[in-house]
């Protein structure tokens, strides 16, 4: 089976007023025990940012705050404008997932103002070519019988709502995309501070199986939702299994 190496990870809250006001680099702080690197506000597209490197400069993490949302988002750092070749990584997933939570669980406890919540990642993993990527996610796709050998451009979304088993009431949503990401001839380099990627030419060939996820609780009318720290550990929960046993039902 697939060793998932993390490209993002992402912990939406959505707000059914104005997200509160306080200072975002409060949060940030309150998170982290640190300063943010970047402190940004777009007043024009009325979002704000702060970011800075975590763990020994190993991950970014990133507070975007908009009117009616909140995103934390993990990501591997690079330093600033160094050009790096190959698929950049926050680590193994099953250990970068426990790590997220530990580090933004506590603060979610607290929250009590969400209507709706969501949970997405990126998982890649390096293979030797695209026919050998889609080998591998076939292993993942049970219920698929397709023909890959081959084929280029292959993307296979799909959406399989299941019952919350903490909030019964609940259909969550769990979104994943399967794809074989095929990157030949460029070097990618990220500077974190300004979320700006470069890219270099190389002449090598990167090849990568791609599995992106999104869980999230449906959009419902009313007030807040109760329990947000159980929904979130479900989502989690839903995000891993789907990422050991693929897709099922």
């Amino acid at each position: 089976m697939i060793s998932w190496q993390t490209e993002l990870l992402r912990l939406t809250l959505f707000s059914a007023s104005l997200v509160p006001s306080e200072d975002g680099a409060v949060w940030w702080r309150a998170i982290t025990g640190e300063e943010p690197e970047v402190s940004q506000t777009d007043h024009r597209e009325r979002v704000s940012r702060e970011v800075g490197p975590i763990f020994d400069n190993t991950c970014s993490l990133e507070l975007q705050r908009r009117t009616n949302r909140v995103d934390w988002i993990l990501t591997p750092y690079v330093v600033p404008d160094q050009i790096i070749v190959g698929l950049p990584s926050a680590g193994p997933f099953v250990e970068s997932v426990e790590t997220f939570k530990a580090l933004i669980f506590p603060w979610l406890a607290d929250i009590a103002w969400a209507k709706r919540l969501a949970f997405g990642a990126a998982l890649l993993s390096n293979v030797p070519s695209i026919d050998a990527g889609h080998a591998e996610l076939q292993q993942y796709l049970p219920g698929t019988h397709i023909n890959l050998k081959g084929t280029r451009d292959f993307l296979l979304q799909l959406n399989r709502p299941r019952a919350s088993t903490t909030h019964p009431s609940l259909e969550l949503n769990r979104l994943s995309k399967w794809s074989v990401a095929s990157i030949t001839g460029v070097s990618f380099g990220i500077n974190s501070a300004l979320a700006k990627s470069e890219v270099k030419q190389t002449g090598s060939s990167i090849f990568a199986a791609r599995l992106e996820l999104d869980l999230s609780t449906p959009r419902l009318e009313g007030g807040p939702l109760d329990n947000i720290l159980q929904l979130a550990e479900e989502l989690t929960a839903l995000a891993s299994e789907i990422s050991v046993r693929g897709d099922v039902p």
